[in-house]
């Protein structure tokens, strides 16, 4: 078995942002155990050395930064295991940027959904340091706009990486009344002709004109280019999924226990 990273599920409080695309609403719930979830993190440190995870991704059903000492854990489990990645919506920026253990976070990636957040986003850039990625869950708000407005934002606001995906619905979701909320709004407002026209195609000719450099291929078939220094990714299906051996997580849950997708309860590894 081998993975790319580890993505870790801390318990969180129920999400603020209320974002409609969330695939958290879509997958299976688990009930919270704190005690366990402390208890066995260094398990899941050990296991994640031995399959090859290259870096750590902490997340969570609601958004991360609102269980912080739920964080601070991780860290001083994995205080060994860098690069430490957190997750969070780019509207929650203000909330970490000032923080104590800011520079403890090597990357950051921001989630993305409205053009209108990168300019509120503009007055923290230059006091950033850690590595940011812009993570544009692509839908209507964007109806017009080219893969090169993207990255031209990501100059102006010294984003290092971007990364753009479909909003996605897992090929198993759950039975409930928010879940097929969620499914409705995205088979509404997804968009693929736009990831299509305007992501892929000005891609593909980016890369025919040696615009577009391949770094390296990703374990679970994604791929990081570089762009005019900016490392650029895309996806449009975002859901973690194992192919035979080789997986794009390992799932920590905040029930404490491990799991190999999002969608399916039965990968249970422990």
């Amino acid at each position: 078995m081998r993975a790319n990273n580890l993505t870790i599920s801390i318990p969180t409080p129920p999400c603020k942002q209320g974002c409609q695309f969330c695939v958290s609403n879509m997958t299976f719930g688990v009930e919270e155990d704190k005690l366990k979830f402390k208890f066995n993190l260094p398990k899941v440190r050990d296991l994640a050395q031995r399959v090859g995870v290259t870096h750590v991704l902490i997340t969570g059903k609601g958004d991360p930064i609102d269980n912080y000492e739920g964080v601070l854990e991780v860290f001083e489990v994995f205080e060994q295991y860098w690069p430490i990645e957190i997750q969070i919506h780019i509207d929650r920026m203000e909330d970490i940027l000032y923080d104590e253990h800011f520079y403890d976070f090597d990357i950051i990636s921001m989630s993305v959904d409205h053009p209108d957040q990168l300019d509120k986003y503009a007055k923290y850039c230059n006091e950033w340091h850690s590595l940011s990625r812009m993570a544009v869950v692509l839908n209507k708000n964007f109806d017009g706009m080219k893969l090169g407005w993207f990255l031209e934002r990501c100059r102006e606001l010294n984003f290092d990486q971007l990364t753009i995906r479909q909003p996605t619905i897992p090929f198993r979701t759950a039975d409930t009344k928010i879940s097929k909320i969620t499914q409705d709004w995205i088979k509404e407002n997804a968009w693929p002709i736009l990831y299509q026209d305007n992501i892929l195609k000005e891609f593909q000719v980016m890369v025919e004109r040696g615009g577009a450099v391949k770094i390296r291929d990703l374990m679970f078939g994604a791929s990081v280019y570089d762009i005019g220094g900016i490392g650029f990714t895309h996806m449009e299906y975002c859901v973690e999924s194992q192919n035979g051996e080789v997986m794009r997580s390992l799932i920590y849950q905040a029930d404490g226990h491990l799991y190999t997708t999002w969608d399916h309860k039965g990968s249970i590894i422990f």
